[in-house]
Parts: structure tokens; C-alpha cells; sequence
């Protein structure tokens, strides 16, 4: 990621809507919609959390084939919708819809946290994104990338504790468990519990935002050159 330009991108305040995310408590989940983001539990872990914080709102960036099932799961779960750029409805909307942008680096920027529940990823490139922002997470351990950045050597440890826990906090954010069939997930307590933590303690979540920079860091663009320069050079 070349984090320089995200911060940069990060500070656009272009669109209709910034004025209104200025003074909006949000969370943000950045993917298109389709069956591997897995947005309907996603929206269950989102009720969930709406009746403790009831003035949260959810900002859905992305679009996709999904995007009725995402509607109609809203209106199964009394959920009030609104398109993001639609400045009358959007304040008393719980979820808001950005749709496709070409630079959502302002909306992940003042989020509180980033939530995935996919099943699975590959290099989850959005999740290093908010890192470079100081966005903390919370996701599904749908990636290897998890597990082996955070816990390196210990990767074996961590997962035996995730099985058993349901539950991981890395210094960024939290990782859930997922099965190997993608059907099992973390209950929504334990989701609603630790995002929680973040919404209401600002000392910790600012320890997890300065910590997401910092880890972010090791996959800066220069950072990743001069690391293949290397190692071409060691192979010549």
C-alpha cells in the first residue's frame, strides 16, 4: 500500500456527504456485494450492536449482484436504508449505502473501526488501507495473512487459542473465528462486546489506531521495493 497516498486521498472533501460524516458515528465495510463478504451477517452482528449503540450507523462502500439480498436482509431486520448522497434521509438512516467510489478513503478514515465477516480473503488489502489510517478492525479469519503477520511464529498457538476463544486481539483490532466451512462464526456477543470497546473507550481505541500505523508500515510501498530490490540483488 503506498501510504502516503492514502492519507493524502483520505483528506478529499469533495462529496456531497462529507459535511454529514463530520458529525456522524460510524463503522464501515468496504467490498463488493457478493456472496464471499457475506454482508447478511454482517447486518446480524450490526442489529446486534445498534441496541446497545443506538446512534451508530453502518456505511456500506461497494455495490454488487448481492445488493437486493442486502436490502431486503435490512428490511428483515427493521433496518432503516438510505443511499449515502441522499442528504434528507441519510441522518435517520441506521445503514447507508455509498455505493461504487473512486476514492473511499475519506469515508474509511473517520469510521471507528473497519468490519469484514468474509469467508474468505486473499491479501486483504482493504484491511491494510484502514491500518495505513489508523482504523482499527474487526474481522473473520478469513485470510492466512492474519494469523502469520500478527503472530508470526506463533501462528499455531494463536490459532489453538482462536478455536478455542472465538476471539483474537492483535495490537490493530480483533480477529473471529471462522470455520473451515465458512457456517460457524463467532456468536454476536462476543462481536458486540469487543466493538464496544472501541466505540466507548477512546483511550484504547487510539491505542489501536496509533498501533494500526505503525504495523502498517511494513507493507508501505518504498518499504516492500527496497525489500524485492534486495532480494533480486542477493539472487544476481
Amino acid at each position: 500500500v503506498n501510504i502516503r497516498q492514502i492519507n493524502h486521498l483520505a483528506l478529499d472533501r469533495s462529496k456531497c456527504w462529507d459535511e454529514f460524516l463530520q458529525n456522524k458515528v460510524y463503522v464501515t465495510c468496504v467490498g463488493s456485494f457478493t456472496q464471499q463478504k457475506n454482508h447478511s451477517v454482517l447486518l446480524d452482528i450490526f442489529k446486534h450492536l445498534l441496541a446497545k449503540q443506538p446512534n451508530i450507523a453502518l456505511i456500506l462502500v461497494g455495490d454488487g449482484p448481492e445488493r437486493s439480498e442486502i436490502l431486503e436482509k435490512c428490511f428483515e431486520l427493521n433496518l432503516n436504508v438510505s443511499e449515502l448522497a441522499d442528504l434528507d434521509k441519510a441522518p435517520m438512516a441506521d445503514v447507508l449505502l455509498s455505493g461504487l467510489v473512486d476514492n473511499p478513503y475519506p469515508i474509511i478514515s473517520r469510521a471507528k473501526f473497519l468490519i469484514l465477516t468474509s469467508l474468505w480473503e486473499g491479501q486483504p488489502i482493504v484491511i491494510l488501507e484502514a491500518m495505513a489510517l489508523g482504523v482499527p478492525f474487526l474481522t473473520t479469519n478469513s485470510s492466512p495473512f492474519f494469523l502469520q503477520h500478527f503472530y508470526g511464529s506463533s501462528t499455531k498457538f494463536a490459532a489453538t487459542q482462536l478455536e478455542r476463544d472465538g476471539v483474537l486481539a492483535p495490537a490493530c483490532g480483533f480477529i473471529f473465528s471462522l470455520s473451515t466451512d465458512g457456517n460457524d462464526f463467532t456468536s454476536k456477543d462476543t462481536w458486540t462486546t469487543n466493538a464496544e470497546k472501541i466505540l466507548s473507550d477512546q483511550h484504547f481505541h487510539d491505542s489501536l489506531s496509533s498501533a494500526s500505523r505503525e504495523a502498517a508500515t511494513a507493507f508501505d510501498l518504498p518499504v516492500v521495493e527496497k525489500q524485492w530490490h534486495t532480494l533480486f540483488k542477493n539472487l544476481n
